[in-house]
């Protein structure tokens, strides 16, 4: 299969071109090491960098084998969502545009591949604000991903670590976004020390991609590409199950609730906004799913998404 969409003629297109992408890697167990390779060649990159990708994605489809969601399918779905963002970028108009040279789309390759390296399945106190503790997963992918991409002789290694720490789903979101509001400033040092590459504008928008991928499948598609996640979502995390409505008020209301940070990522906030206004009529409904929320509104989206 074509790891790059090409039926990008409109932005309109995006979510249903990266909805058949997904389902088709899905459906044919494609790895990320064949997506690294197919993808690699397409962009021309080579030395290093591309031996530093393969290894990356070697270690992704060994990572989190026991996890319900982050795991190698989790990842390779955030590879394929971040190869389409920036596809869809590099047809932006070019006036303002900043641009993705081979050097920055292999250092969003490695990050998007490394970006979970050994995940536990935990989630960090299960959300609790005093049991949480910053950056700890995203350290732990960042260390791994940047030490392979050293083995290599791979450049890029600071854009690497800042675009993976800034998937902390509070404080690397939030550095990410108050960095989007304020170009080529210093990130403050009492945030975390490696995510003061993200001051360059090329660094922040490989994160800003990558903090759209992660979201993206579950965020921007379709009510029952959600419910699939969601409930993946829900397995790993244990304890007392949620209702539909609790765990998208939760995903909507706080991990995702700023929608997409970059320009790519606007083609996407159509279905998102959505799919939020889904999950509010979940909630006064008492709808088991967001696509049975769907179907009670004779199969389409609320009027006013």
């Amino acid at each position: 299969m074509d790891f790059i969409p090409t039926d990008l003629s409109c932005e309109a297109d995006a979510p249903a071109a990266l909805l058949r992408l997904l389902h088709g890697a899905r459906r044919e167990a494609v790895s990320c090491s064949e997506i690294a390779v197919a993808v690699s060649q397409a962009w021309d990159i080579a030395g290093p960098e591309r031996h530093a990708i393969a290894q990356l994605a070697e270690q992704a489809d060994r990572s989190g084998l026991r996890n319900r969601y982050h795991n190698p399918a989790h990842t390779r779905d955030v590879l394929l969502s971040w190869i389409t963002l920036a596809t869809l970028h590099q047809g932006l108009p070019p006036h303002g545009r900043v641009e993705l040279d081979r050097a920055a789309l292999a250092a969003g390759l490695m990050a998007a591949l490394g970006h979970d390296l050994g995940h536990d399945g935990t989630f960090d106190g299960g959300g609790a604000a005093d049991a949480r503790v910053k950056f700890r997963l995203e350290e732990i992918a960042a260390t791994r991903a940047a030490a392979i991409a050293a083995d290599c002789g791979a450049g890029g290694a600071a854009f690497l670590v800042a675009a993976i720490l800034a998937t902390d789903t509070v404080d690397g979101y939030a550095a990410l976004r108050r960095q989007g509001h304020s170009p080529m400033q210093t990130v403050a040092s009492d945030v975390h020390p490696g995510l003061a590459a993200l001051a360059d504008p090329v660094c922040w928008l490989i994160a800003a991609m990558l903090h759209d991928a992660d979201l993206m499948a579950s965020a921007g598609l379709s009510a029952a590409e959600y419910d699939y996640q969601a409930a993946l979502v829900s397995q790993e995390r244990g304890g007392p199950p949620e209702t539909a409505a609790a765990a998208a008020e939760r995903f909507f209301g706080v991990i995702a609730r700023d929608g997409f940070y970059s320009p790519a990522g606007a083609a996407f906030a159509p279905c998102f906004r959505a799919l939020r206004a889904l999950a509010l009529r979940c909630r006064e409904g008492g709808y088991e799913s967001l696509a049975a929320t769907a179907a009670a509104l004779d199969g389409g989206w609320p009027e006013k998404a």
